[in-house]
């Protein structure tokens, strides 16, 4: 087989959607990002709470309350007789910024080894609303490469000798994302809205992706499910993911299929540190691709600053951990304002003083007796008794009407809550 043929053969299978996953269609195929979500079978939409939101569903990075980075390799299809090297990677950043939502960005890139090429640039911003709802969007500048090398044929071809080997195009997603003050949340992520066009000699556009998405979220389990939508297909995506050892271990199975007869069985594993994360994720497909040991992605991931109780829930619209600068500058306002009081009651005792020994003596005369006080109207308490069942977001719903406020209360009553944040029945929390 000539150089020429197998390029061509090699971008006829890809494109073809032989060699991807059950979301995946003609022209930048969804093959998702990190593998903490392909261990989930990619079905998350509404879970979306770690740097890889912008992939999948940008609204959800409005969910993060720290900075956070992250690096991912795959092998896809491992084993092909044909001996054919399919790679996808990801390296994305995510950062809050108090008060201003959500910024990050990231780069994705799938290739045929020393055939085929494409990338993603994405950048993205989410805010959150009111009520637990937040938006965001994401910007994808596209890329498609072919490479041809020295063969003289591919060199020749008119296709590639009049309109080059390379394509780019712009892409725009949106997302919509709800989580209740309980543990469901729900997701809607457009993709590729406008439908860019990457062809070179006629029309090839990357066609616009619908993704509804259910998450069922109760503590240190996820249970998440999409249902996909593209060019007159779909796809129905099951996740489920369990924590153990306090947040350190987690396992997570998936399964997707869909109206091409695509099947898709996932598994993954992450272990986790202070600041740092490892995923692994394996995924076989059960029909269509025989003679190959599956697709194998690994991620590493790296969290900034402190972490909050909860961030396992990822709850929507949580203020990001106050920084070292922003602690300080707290500081020094209490100081001030601690001064300005002091320098207040100098001030007055020295004018006091001042009158007592500069002014002449008056004669004393029958002082009236004081008249009573009023009594000040007691404080109105400002605390709250927790009751079976209760949340710091749930507290903070019922307190604030927002259950993203649950920060507030954590950081009052830190010295009193529980490890995670965990609330016992009977105790008493100070309101802010």
């Amino acid at each position: 087989m000539t150089a020429r043929d197998r390029i061509l053969t090699a971008l006829g299978v890809v494109l073809s959607g032989l060699l991807v996953p059950a979301t995946a269609r003609a022209g930048f195929e969804d093959l998702g990002a990190g593998a903490r979500p392909m261990g989930m079978a990619n079905a998350f939409t509404a879970v979306a709470d770690d740097a890889s939101a912008m992939h999948f569903n940008p609204a959800g990075l409005a969910g993060l309350s720290r900075p956070e980075a992250a690096a991912s390799y795959s092998r896809l299809y491992m084993g092909l007789e044909d001996g054919s090297q399919i790679s996808h990677s990801w390296l994305g950043y995510a950062h809050p910024v108090l008060r201003a939502g959500t910024f990050a960005a990231g780069i994705l890139d799938q290739k045929l080894s020393g055939f085929f090429e494409e990338r993603s640039y994405l950048l993205s911003y989410a805010r959150a609303l009111r009520g637990g709802l937040s938006a965001g969007s994401s910007l994808r500048v596209l890329e498609r490469k072919y490479s041809i090398g020295s063969d003289p044929h591919l060199a020749d071809d008119p296709l590639f000798r009049e309109h080059g080997t390379s394509s780019r195009g712009v892409g725009l997603d949106l997302g919509v994302l709800y989580r209740s003050s309980g543990p469901v949340s729900v997701g809607l992520a457009l993709l590729n809205l406008n439908e860019p066009d990457l062809g070179l000699a006629m029309a090839d556009p990357v066609r616009r992706s619908v993704k509804l998405g259910f998450a069922y979220r109760p503590r240190d389990f996820t249970f998440g499910s999409d249902l996909a939508l593209q060019d007159g297909d779909w796809d129905v995506l099951f996740g489920a993911e369990r924590w153990f050892l306090r947040g350190t271990l987690a396992g997570r199975l998936g399964l997707g299929f869909g109206s091409r007869s695509d099947r898709d069985l996932s598994a993954g594993a992450t272990f986790r540190g202070p600041f740092y994360q490892l995923d692994y994720a394996f995924q076989m497909p059960l029909g269509g691709i025989a003679g190959t040991s599956g697709t194998h992605r690994f991620t590493l991931g790296v969290r900034f600053g402190r972490p909050a109780p909860e961030e396992d829930a990822a709850p929507a619209a949580a203020a990001p951990a106050p920084t070292p600068l922003e602690e300080r500058l707290k500081d020094l306002g209490l100081e001030l304002e601690q001064n300005r009081k002091t320098n207040e009651a100098t001030q007055e005792l020295l004018q006091r003083l001042e009158k007592r020994f500069t002014a002449p003596p008056k004669p004393r005369e029958a002082e009236a007796p004081p008249a009573p006080k009023k009594a000040a109207p007691p404080a109105k308490p400002k605390s709250y008794t927790v009751t079976q069942g209760d949340t710091l977001k749930s507290v903070a719903e019922k307190i604030y009407g927002n259950s993203a406020r649950w920060m507030d209360l954590y950081r009052v009553n830190q010295d009193r809550i529980g490890a995670g944040g965990k609330l016992t029945a009977g105790q008493e929390l100070v309101i802010p």
